[in-house]
């Protein structure tokens, strides 16, 4: 299985043209319940590395709810709440708490053994700085996902490429990444995902949780209804 994995995780690093070196660690834990045909909550906790794996950059938990009128289509909303380490100038750290509401709308469809969805997303990030003046981001986030099975015992194998754009200034993109990796499903219950991240800003800054992003998540899921 982890042989698997690693070999879609690394054809997506080949991709680049060019070795690509993890500077984070993003770590999860969720659980997710479906009601019905129609219904679906997801509660998670994450946990980013810094730079180099070095430190905190952040932990975050996320709600979600989902609702599927459709076996084609999906509407979700949901918030987050973010702790961040922040920097100010001569290298000066403190703590930072984000909060982040979401809506998004989903259509999915299969063709040939694949399973694609593409989720258009509007996001709104409330702060205060280290003066304590409220700021605020809002970006509409377009992402197109795919995921294939490969009837070799329950690992499928996904990847998904997204768009972060600016909604108070124009659309002008600030970022966008391209995500690889494979889930495997241990037993129907419990998922295990493993994920490389590359991202691009046109900006050229970079975070100090990096630009290139390992993931590892465990999920929990559970049926009613």
């Amino acid at each position: 299985m982890v042989k698997h994995i690693l070999f879609w995780c690394t054809m997506g690093i080949m991709a680049f043209g060019r070795p690509a070196y993890a500077q984070s660690l993003l770590t999860s834990a969720l659980v997710q319940g479906t009601y019905g045909s129609k219904y679906r909550t997801t509660l998670g906790l994450y946990y980013r590395t810094e730079d180099h794996f070095q430190g905190t950059s952040r932990w975050f938990a996320n709600m979600q709810g989902e609702y599927r009128p459709l076996p084609v289509l999906s509407f979700f909303g949901g918030y987050t709440f973010l702790y961040n380490h922040a920097y100010l100038a001569d290298n000066l750290q403190y703590w930072q708490p984000r909060h982040r509401l979401f809506a998004a709308v989903m259509p999915r469809w299969d063709w040939n053994g694949f399973n694609f969805n593409y989720r258009q997303m509007y996001q709104i990030v409330q702060w205060n700085d280290h003066e304590h003046r409220h700021q605020n981001a809002q970006r509409l986030r377009s992402r197109i996902y795919a995921e294939y099975s490969t009837g070799i015992a329950a690992i499928c194998p996904f990847a998904y490429y997204e768009l972060f754009l600016d909604a108070r200034d124009r659309l002008q993109l600030r970022k966008h990444q391209f995500t690889i990796g494979a889930s495997y499903y241990v037993t129907l219950a419990n998922k295990i995902s493993l994920q490389y991240r590359r991202i691009f800003r046109p900006d050229g800054k970079l975070p100090t949780d990096g630009l290139d992003v390992v993931g590892i998540s465990y999920m929990f899921l559970f049926k009613t209804g």
